[in-house]
């Protein structure tokens, strides 16, 4: 039987993950409401369109016991899956239990009692209508957790909100004060609701002691109700609704509620650029439009048509172009999967309940894999397919910075763009050495590990001959200052400096001392660091191959405030327009990020806005929306202490370009010499994310040359195309050549 820690795959997180790092006190937390049980609830940890258990679900039976091997009669003991708490049960005086209905599939069980908590034991592997026991769940000393949740924008305390970690709930008093005890050492996830405000789930580490001092700030939600019809428009009732809100800090897909026996909704999303999706318990989906609203706002009267589903057919042959029985087909969206049917005698498969839209089609058979797309499936389209496995073959070594191989080394190997989860995995043998056959071609990603120690290689192919990955552990380790004191809640931006490094990465953080870590390949990086209405801390540190960097010391200082209206020639006030200091702020990625320091806001119905944490200085402003020309910013002085006010015109009319198109995140230019460089790369876009930095040369896309003078627009075409699929970079930074593979992503406007 496996034993794990409670990880963060209790619940479905957004693309940008949020971390939280804690400081651990002596001192016992603060009175607040104690953690009760928690039941299955739309929107927090349940899955929604999983099915209750029917009749071919299963039992666990076991005993919890303390550490010297007496039973503890009244533990408490649940059992989880990956997104939910399924059922809770209480130990009897022997410490025994029997909890269920449980639906057949892998479940985690964890127990607690007082203080006291048991590691997660599993998964364990239930099959339909088995009685599985003797289960035995140890207690130890377990981790409590203390802390206040906070109106962003008042500072003042939230009562009542709902607090949930592994699988327990606590609510919060007239204090904004939550507490929970007996919480299993390692990594969990906080998720924290409140009426009227956006949901928010952060991830982080409890040790076995009292961890206190940590404050959340809740921002202003948006209210969105509508209803959800089915292809002929009758009613939906019971289809889920998620909310992904479209923001600089990436598309954060989460369960917002479910649509009533007629088919209307209400639901609470974060403020921004938000879609719906509504999910049937068929699988049937349906989208929204873009809806702009403005934190605090609402929009009423949406609806949502659940399209009919596609259907794909088709057959499997093998490299020879022989039929393949026994493949497995499977449809992906991004990561999500669809199918897992097996192919026939003579190769052939049928898949349905596809939803419309862009998918890739991948065919299974042990290590060898075959892809066909992006495809985009229309509604109620039966689509025909031929998959054919690949006939390349990917050798490498796991070595470590010692240049020592790594027997045993877990290696995943995918093509770029398609799905990790349907990587090939494979273990390094006793020289480190691996090799996969019966890949598709194109550029693939490799990515190992080994106990701590990570690597990846990006855009290999079988023509480069042996793939080597080195695998590191460093991290590096910072605190971030503001006006002197430990910042509790601040975002961190790290880029690597030495070319052909990968990684860049952003990531968000709640600390009561101001301490991050991020583990990061060796090598020097630049650091940057903002929080909420402040301006930018910048500096460079040298990431070590094991272990942490030298602490570094990020102070932030309070920014300038610039307010304003958005109204079009006429004086008319223009709701939902993107307002920022930075023009790359004006647009966001599905998966992308905002550069620190680049504060923006969305306009409310009288076209007001305010943005906080402005550089000091002479600044300009932009202004878009969809409908309206682009125009030229509008530009102020910001004073510390001191609010500028501003007014931007926007007039009717097309923008340049597409509302929405597949990009990378990067603003193209021309150095002295007319070579085309990097004048601008959007943090946690795909092109930061591949390791591409402001002022790199490039001289290659997809292989083919530039040449000296090439027009920017030639570039931009070239750079541009289907979301999920990648463009290859030859770069040059500070004379040493190399290359950088970067997934296209929906860029919007």
């Amino acid at each position: 039987m496996r034993r794990g820690r409670l990880v963060a795959a209790l619940v479905v997180l957004a693309a940008g993950i949020v971390a939280v790092a804690l400081s651990r006190s002596d001192d016992a937390p603060a009175p607040a409401p104690p953690a009760q049980a928690l039941r299955p609830e739309v929107g927090f940890e349940a899955d929604p369109a999983a099915p209750p258990p029917g009749s071919d679900a299963g039992h666990l039976r076991g005993r919890v016991l303390a550490a010297d091997g007496r039973p503890v009669a009244g533990s408490e003991v649940r059992a989880l899956s990956d997104r939910t708490v399924l059922a809770t049960v209480v130990a009897d005086e022997e410490g025994a239990f029997r909890i269920g209905p449980l639906r057949p599939g892998e479940i985690l069980l964890v127990a607690r009692s007082g203080g006291l908590a048991s590691d997660v034991e599993g998964p364990i592997p239930l099959a339909p209508g088995e009685e599985l026991g003797g289960l035995t769940l140890h207690l130890a000393p377990g981790g409590s957790l203390a802390g206040r949740i906070l109106d962003a924008e008042t500072a003042a305390p939230l009562e009542g909100a709902a607090v949930r970690a592994a699988g327990l709930l606590s609510r919060t008093d007239a204090l904004g004060r939550f507490a929970f005890e007996g919480l299993t050492p390692g990594e969990i996830v906080l998720q924290v609701r409140a009426e009227g405000y956006e949901p928010r789930d952060e991830r982080l580490s409890i040790g076995s002691g009292p961890t206190s001092g940590v404050e959340f700030r809740l921002a202003k939600g948006v209210r969105l109700a509508g209803r959800v019809v089915d292809a002929a428009g009758r009613p939906a009732p019971g289809a889920t609704i998620f909310a992904s809100a479209y923001r600089l800090h990436g598309s954060d897909r989460r369960p917002a509620g479910r649509a009533g026996g007629d088919g209307t909704f209400a639901v609470t999303a974060a403020g921004g650029q938000v879609i719906l999706e509504a999910v049937d318990a068929s699988g049937g989906t349906g989208r929204s439009d873009v809806l702009a609203v403005p934190p605090g706002g609402e929009r009423v009267g949406i609806e949502i048509r659940i399209a009919a589903p596609a259907s794909l057919v088709g057959n499997v042959i093998d490299a020879a172009g022989e039929p393949l029985p026994g493949a497995t087909v499977y449809a992906a969206a991004g990561e999500r999967t669809f199918g897992g049917v097996a192919a026939g005698r003579d190769g052939s498969f049928s898949l349905g309940g596809i939803p419309p839209g862009p998918i890739q089609v991948v065919a299974v058979s042990g290590v060898a894999r075959s892809r066909v797309g992006p495809l985009e499936i229309l509604e109620g389209e039966t689509a025909h397919v031929t998959l054919q496995l690949g006939a390349h073959e990917l050798r490498g070594r796991v070595v470590g910075t010692d240049g020592r191989p790594l027997p045993g080394a877990s290696v995943a190997i995918w093509p770029e763009g398609g799905p990790r989860s349907l990587a090939t995995a494979l273990t390094a043998g006793g020289d480190g050495a691996f090799a996969a056959g019966g890949l598709p071609g194109g550029p693939m990603r490799v990515e190992a590990s080994y106990e701590a120690l990570r690597g990846e290689r990006r855009g290999v192919s079988a023509a480069d001959g042996e793939v080597i990955l080195t695998l590191a552990g460093g991290e590096l380790a910072g605190l971030v200052l503001r006006e002197g004191r430990p910042a509790t809640e601040f975002s961190v931006a790290a880029s690597p400096l030495d070319p052909g490094t990968s990684g860049g990465t952003l990531r968000s953080f709640v600390a009561a001392d101001g301490r991050f870590r991020m583990s990061l390949p060796p090598g020097r990086w630049e650091v940057r660091a903002s929080a909420p209405s402040t301006t930018v801390a910048t500096a460079q540190v040298e990431v070590p191959e094991r272990g942490a960097s030298d602490e570094v010391v990020l102070e932030l200082e309070a920014g300038g405030v610039v307010e304003g209206r958005v109204v079009s020639p006429d004086g008319a006030p223009i709701e939902g327009a993107r307002v920022s200091v930075a023009r790359g702020a004006i647009f966001a990625f599905a998966g992308g990020g905002d550069a620190p320091g680049a504060p923006q806001a969305l306009t409310a119905a009288d076209g007001s806005f305010r943005l906080e944490g402005v550089q000091p200085g002479r600044v300009p402003v932009f202004a878009f929306r969809p409908g309206f020309r682009f125009a030229r910013p509008t530009v102020t002085t910001v004073e510390p202490g001191r609010a500028a006010w501003v007014e931007v015109r926007l007039a009717p009319g097309d923008s340049l370009g597409e509302d929405a198109f597949g990009g990378i995140g990067l603003t193209l230019g021309a150095n002295r010499r007319r070579e085309l460089i990097a004048a601008g790369v959007v943090v946690g876009g795909p092109a930061f994310s591949a390791g591409v930095r402001r002022g790199d040369r490039i001289v290659a896309i997809d292989g083919a040359p530039l040449s000296q003078g090439a027009g920017l627009r030639e570039a931009v075409e070239r750079i541009r195309g289907q979301v999920g699929t990648p463009v290859t970079l030859d770069l040059i930074r500070d004379g040493v050549p190399f290359r950088a593979v970067a997934v296209r992503a929906e860029l919007r406007y």
